[in-house]
């Protein structure tokens, strides 16, 4: 084990786990402040929030210290669920043609069968990589960040339940 790259791992899962408490925190405070959605200047914070959280994801997977030497096949089954995750994620935001509210509930495309892709998306590619690159603690913590995505495709439910009489109807017709 590299003392370098551990300390380097260590110091990507701290930003990980700084950027998931401030988009939770984010997600928890839009419930309570409706306007907050629209302030345009903190949603672009949040979309450079996003992109370090999968940055330090990211690297920290591949420097994870404690590696699972007997992960031979699966490894593979992760780098295809990587693959799938980062699909669904940019086939639905092509969809909805970005990730700002339009006004309206997008039910058309792969919307017609999946409530939340990119949700989906996240978490396959949460799970994927840490199997591909055989790490287990990046896999331990994946479980973390999936209950976090639940938690945050909840809030986003509650949303738009009321904001939507429409969306119960969809739930019942879609998946996830």
């Amino acid at each position: 084990m590299d003392v370098n790259i551990t300390g380097w791992f260590f110091i990507a899962i701290g930003i990980w786990m700084l950027t998931c408490v401030v988009r939770t925190a984010y997600e928890f405070l839009k419930r309570k402040r409706p306007g907050l959605r629209e302030n345009k200047g903190l949603f672009i914070l949040m979309m450079a929030v996003m992109f370090f959280m999968w940055a330090a994801w990211g690297f920290a997977c591949f420097a994870d210290p404690i590696e699972i030497s007997s992960i031979g096949w699966p490894r593979y089954i992760g780098a295809g669920a990587f693959v799938i995750g980062l699909g669904l994620f940019i086939f639905s935001d092509v969809a909805k043609q970005g990730v700002i509210d339009k006004g309206f509930l997008v039910t058309k495309g792969i919307y017609s069968r999946l409530r939340h892709p990119m949700y989906l998306g996240q978490f396959l590619m949460a799970v994927g990589l840490p199997f591909f690159t055989r790490g287990l603690v990046t896999l331990c913590l994946s479980l973390v960040w999936i209950a976090q995505l639940f938690y945050w495709r909840w809030l986003e439910e509650q949303e738009l339940l009321a904001k939507y009489p429409e969306y119960a109807d969809y739930r019942k017709r879609t998946w996830f």
